[in-house]
């Protein structure tokens, strides 16, 4: 009895073993056939209009930012843009909403400020 146990655990040792050697050979082929690629005509065209165009090292910047500054000023340009479309619809809805502030007083320059009467 002892002996069939031992027997199905060599064929399960077995099993395992031969299981992940199939894994192992198969990831060996996929990154085999990514190394081996050979671009198509096409994709060699593209290939090459865009080394023509921007060389063998394009650059990534706008308007010489990259990185974080260009984060930052696209995130600028973007909350200015809302905050901008926001403010604009408030007002035109209600236009005397900024007549409670002080210095925001309606009619001719200077009127409704600190020092009128």
């Amino acid at each position: 009895m002892s002996s069939s146990v031992g027997d199905e655990a060599e064929l399960r040792k077995r099993k395992t073993q031969k299981e992940a050697d199939e894994k192992e050979a198969l990831r060996r082929k996929e990154s085999n056939q990514d190394e081996n690629h050979e671009p198509t005509p096409e994709e060699q065209e593209y290939i090459d209009y865009f080394r023509k165009r921007f060389g063998e090292n394009p650059r990534t910047d706008i308007l010489g930012i990259d990185g974080c500054g260009l984060f930052c000023l696209i995130y600028i340009v973007v909350a200015g843009v809302i905050f901008t479309i926001i403010f604009m619809s408030v007002y035109a809805r209600q236009r005397d909403i900024f007549h409670k502030f002080p210095g925001f007083g309606g009619g001719s320059f200077g009127s409704g400020g600190i020092g009128s009467k």
